[in-house]
């Protein structure tokens, strides 16, 4: 894959080949259940947990067809373990192309991550495949937005997606 993402951000830096740390494989879990912290250790607001991992959503948007999709999951479990106070999730741009509209046709790279705070757009954008780069670019996106709007990933899509695919972690 050629494209890594806007300059200056976690995936381009990554695009000189680094290794991965902390890509030890794992497998994804089942749907996740209960609730979490929210970003930064504290409950969210009304003391609810669960409230606060609806907040943030990391979704990767893959193909079933897609080796370095299949070879890149548990990688992705593995990190999302990690941030139990996001919810992460595989989306089968097929699958679920009519909950993406318009989103799946944009998809060029796998994988291509979505990251969300609410109805915020944080990144958008292929990602390498390493456990070390999604977490870099987690890091980043929790500080600020990493990729300028992008048309029609408006709030209505972005409420959709929080409750499409499936839940990993």
């Amino acid at each position: 894959m050629t494209s890594v993402g806007p300059p200056g951000s976690p995936a381009a830096d990554e695009a000189g080949g680094a290794p991965a740390a902390g890509g030890a494989a794992a497998t994804d879990g089942a749907p996740a259940t209960g609730g979490a912290p929210a970003a930064g250790g504290a409950a969210a607001a009304g003391g609810s947990p669960a409230a606060g991992a609806a907040r943030w959503l990391v979704a990767c948007l893959c193909a079933a067809w897609c080796r370095t999709c299949d070879e890149y999951r548990p990688l992705f479990a593995a990190v999302a373990r990690e941030h139990p106070d996001m919810r992460f999730a595989w989306i089968d741009i097929e699958d679920e192309s009519e909950a993406l509209g318009a989103l799946a046709m944009e998809v060029e790279d796998f994988p291509t991550l979505l990251i969300a705070e609410g109805t915020g757009v944080r990144f958008y954008g292929p990602l390498l495949p390493h456990a070390a780069t999604l977490a870099r670019t987690l890091q980043a996106a929790r500080r600020s937005v990493l990729t300028p709007g992008v048309a029609g990933l408006d709030a209505s899509l972005l409420a959709r997606l929080h409750g499409v695919g499936v839940t990993i972690g």
